[in-house]
This record gives structure tokens, sequence and C-alpha cells, in this order.
């Protein structure tokens, strides 16, 4: 009897296991078709956006602009189509009737013209955002980050935040190890607010743009020094080298060979070694920069002090010119 009731209980356990573990899956299978759903029904408005990106504000008003002065030459074109076509029944007609519809013409022009560009100013007020937020479940809510550098399209992550006790979680997330996202969750999604609560919403906003911030530095970070290599590697000495796995510590030895003529002085033969550290994680500009003359065994000769506000100023690669032969 006891062996028989053992056996029923293990089996019971087992079924309740079984249960659970199906609705687990069950859930990640949803969360998973939500995010392809979301992901493709996106795609066109990535391809759009990439090119909306690349387009700097004097281009976007210029286009504008011509635009507006192609749809006043077609709706002049139209309104003497229609005079011609109508023959000698508009031979009556008078001026102010023809201008009136030209006018209307035009604004209908001006009105279609005003749509397309809140429509593209807020598509690039989405690519900044680089955020798509998307139900899964009544408690739950999926948050999608892009991230982007000069005008590409990077790596994609996802959080869901979970309402528990009025109170906004995080659940899961494929964030990075370095983003502090429990920490930030603590900040920002604070206890006792509910989901309707005009603050709580501002926390989670803050605590998203927060989250973006740590990911799009970390991308400008990992693209600056890929960009020296790949743009100036034939005057480097090896390769950039970058701390894993934020790549918050850079290092980089431009050869003695292109260093211009007036960076070291008297050592024209000495390599320039350039190591350059960021302390905030959610930013890309560094905060602490040593540009030093090296000699052929690599032992440092002396800090070239002049140079740290270029690093911290410019962008990797473009300071790195500055030291070039031009």
């Amino acid at each position: 009897m006891a062996a028989a009731r053992h056996e029923a209980r293990l089996a019971q356990a087992t079924l309740a296991q079984l249960d659970q573990i199906g609705g687990q899956s069950e859930m990640l299978l949803q969360m998973t078709s939500q995010v392809a759903a979301s992901t493709a029904s996106n795609e066109d408005l990535r391809r759009e956006l990439e090119e909306l990106l690349r387009e700097s504000a004097a281009l976007s008003e210029m286009l504008s602009r011509e635009s507006m002065g192609e749809a006043l030459g077609a709706a002049t074109d139209n309104v003497v189509a229609d005079s011609d076509s109508d023959g000698s029944e508009n031979e009556d007609e008078s001026v102010g009737t023809k201008s009136g519809k030209l006018h209307k013409r035009v604004m209908e022009m001006a009105k279609t013209n005003g749509k397309r560009r809140r429509i593209n100013e807020l598509h690039i007020a989405y690519r900044m955002a680089g955020q798509t937020v998307f139900p899964l479940t009544p408690t739950r809510t999926g948050v999608r980050f892009d991230t982007a550098h000069g005008g590409r399209f990077f790596e994609q992550y996802y959080l869901v935040l979970e309402l528990r006790s009025q109170a906004m979680t995080v659940f899961r997330h494929t964030l990075p190890p370095f983003v502090p996202v429990m920490e930030l969750a603590r900040r920002y999604l604070k206890d006792g607010s509910t989901a309707k609560d005009n603050a709580a919403s501002s926390n989670t906003k803050r605590f998203l743009s927060v989250v973006s911030d740590y990911l799009n530095a970390f991308v400008d970070r990992r693209e600056q020094a890929l960009r020296v290599q790949n743009t100036l590697g034939e005057h480097l000495m090896g390769h950039v080298a970058t701390s894993a796995p934020a790549c918050n510590r850079t290092e980089l030895t431009l050869a003695s060979a292109s260093i211009g003529s007036g960076v070291i002085g008297d050592d024209e033969d000495a390599d320039v070694r350039v190591q350059i550290v960021y302390e905030d994680l959610a930013s890309s500009v560094p905060t602490r920069v040593f540009v030093a003359a090296l000699d052929d065994s690599g032992t440092k000769l002396r800090r070239l002090r002049g140079f740290d506000r270029t690093f911290l100023d410019l962008p990797l690669a473009q300071a790195c010119r500055t030291l070039l032969k031009s």
C-alpha cells in the first residue's frame, strides 16, 4: 500500500511538473511568434529608415522645396489642360475661376506634401529612439532595442517587462552582461506605482531610454575601433585592441613612419601609443586618454599631453588622422 501511495504521489508530481513545463513552453512560443511578427512587419520600415537616416536636414529641406515646386508646376499644367479640353464651353470662364482651381490644387498638393513630411519625421523619430514595444500577454510587454552607428543598423536586443504587484519588473532579457539592467530597474521601475500612473509611465520611458543608451554606446565604441582598424590599418603597429565585453578600453599604436612632422619633435622615429578609457558605459565619449611616444623596445619616452583633448573631442578615426602625415 505504501509503495502504491508513493507511486501515485510521484505520478501526480510528475504531471504537475509537465503541466508547468508545457505552460512555459507555450508562453515562450507565443513570445517568439510575437517577436517574429513584429520584426517582419517592420522590415519595410527599417529599409526606408536606413535611407532616411543618411539624409541631412539641409537635403531634406531642399527636397521638400523641390517637391513643392513640382507640385505647383503639376497643378498649373493640370488646370491649363482642363481649360484646353473644355474648348469653347470655357471661353467665357473668368480668370478668377481658373485661379481658384489652381489655388485648390496647390493646397491639395501642399497637404499631401505636409503629410509625407510628418510621416518622415515620425520615421526619423522612431529611428532615433530605436525602441519597439509590443504586447505579449495581459501582464507582459516586450521591448525590442535597435542599435545603430553611422547610418547602419546593428544588433537587436530584447527585454520583457512584467506587471507584478502593481509594479513593473524585468522578466527576461537578452542584454549584454555589462548593462546593469536590474540596478536600472530598481532605480526607475519603483514599487508602489501602478502602470496607469503618469509617474510610472515616465519612469518606464526613462528606464528604456537609459538601457538604449548603454546598447548604442557599446556599438559606437566597438565600431569606432573597427573603423580605425579597417581604414587606417596600414598605419598601425599590430591591431586595435579593445576590452571585452563592453569595449570600454581601446589601445592602438601608430607607426612612426606614418606620424606627421612636428608631432613627436626630436624623436622622429618613435611610434605613438594611444590608450582610451570609457568609464561611463552609457556613453561613447572617452573619460581618460593617454598618448605617448615610444622607442623601438616599446618603452614609453614621454607623454604627448597636447593630443589628449583631440581624442576626447573627436571620433577615434578622425583623431588618429590628426597625428598622421597628410
